[in-house]
């Protein structure tokens, strides 16, 4: 019966999810904001409201750790979703962007993502009241990193770059219509989230694993489904700033969250009281983007390879990954 709770809850998210990002282009597009960067911090946003419900229902159970783990695992899984785009679609060179400030996005996740690891490992004694120091060290790399991107707001947008809700605009529905459903599926993240989390928890608890290892598998794979469906759509219509923007900047959106859930966290600071493992899934998703962010910089030729070699050492590594969380203390 567990089972049955967590994959219809689990559905029911992910629906919701892509239901809330298709709308959300909707309501770009028809509102006039469908500029690229617009665009990718909106749909970042968008398909991250999974992360931060279930994250902050989580915490409010008293699981921190399963809340954690889902938000580091579902960094490591977008990475792991940038790897499959650039696997399967070939021809598109899914990480070798031309937009400078998908550079920036880049780099601010990995900084912001390795600074949450290196706060967790630290183990500092002291703290803000309850909150963590490192949570307030991730706000000022956000507002830094929002200072830097002032200048790069018209430079980011591509000609050949098509958002995805200007494609047959006119089959798109109204813009009442499209809010509509947007609160609606915004309201159906909501109502399922706790349940998922209490079907995850009982699901640990029976497979014999540690919260952290399955928010890092489980959790993750289900909340970041929505951004493999708009990843993709993007991708196909040839969105490709669109698509990685979306990928980085939901793992932008998680670091932010990871330091909401230690507001929330009122039994002292979050980052200090959270299994290493943690740690090592935070690690492995900087190495991830890494890959990525090289990719990007430096566009490397494939040398007649069928496939791309950067996405196939992302998808090995996540997979590595996820074995290494699982023997530093994930089971």
């Amino acid at each position: 019966m567990v089972w049955v709770v967590f994959l219809v809850t689990a559905l029911a998210i992910v629906l919701a999810g892509m239901a809330l990002a298709r709308n959300a282009n909707v309501i770009a597009d028809r509102t006039g904001l469908g500029q690229v960067w617009v665009g990718v911090i909106l749909l970042a946003a968008v398909t991250s409201l999974p992360e931060l419900v279930t994250g902050s229902a989580a915490v409010l159970r008293g699981t921190p750790e399963l809340a954690t783990g889902s938000v580091f695992g579902s960094n490591m899984a977008n990475m792991a979703l940038l790897g499959l785009l650039g696997l399967v679609y070939t021809r598109r060179r899914v990480m070798q962007s031309e937009a400078p400030g998908m550079v920036l996005t880049a780099s601010t996740a990995i900084v912001m993502t390795a600074l949450a690891s290196l706060f967790i490992v630290a183990r500092l004694e002291f703290s803000l009241g309850w909150l963590s120091i490192g949570s307030v060290a991730l706000l000022a790399v956000l507002l830094a990193n929002a200072f830097l991107m002032r200048g790069h707001g018209e430079s980011t947008a591509q000609p050949d770059v098509v958002p995805l809700a200007t494609v047959a605009r006119a089959e798109e529905p109204p813009l009442r219509v499209a809010v509509g459903w947007f609160a609606a599926a915004t309201v159906v993240i909501i109502a399922a989230g706790p349940f998922l989390v209490g079907s995850a928890e009982e699901i640990a608890e029976l497979m014999g694993v540690s919260n952290t290892f399955f928010g890092v598998l489980g959790l993750a794979m289900a909340t970041s489904l929505p951004e493999l469906s708009t990843s993709v759509a993007a991708v196909r219509l040839g969105a490709i700033d669109l698509a990685v923007g979306n990928l980085f900047g939901s793992n932008v959106a998680n670091m932010i969250i990871l330091a909401w859930l230690d507001v929330i966290h009122v039994e002292g600071p979050l980052l200090e009281s959270i299994d290493m493992s943690n740690a090592v899934a935070g690690m492995v998703a900087v190495l991830l983007m890494a890959v990525g962010l090289r990719e990007m910089i430096f566009r490397t030729e494939r040398r007649r390879l069928p496939f791309d070699p950067a996405a196939a050492v992302i998808v090995a590594g996540y997979v590595l990954g996820l074995l290494l969380v699982w023997s530093a203390g994930g089971s």
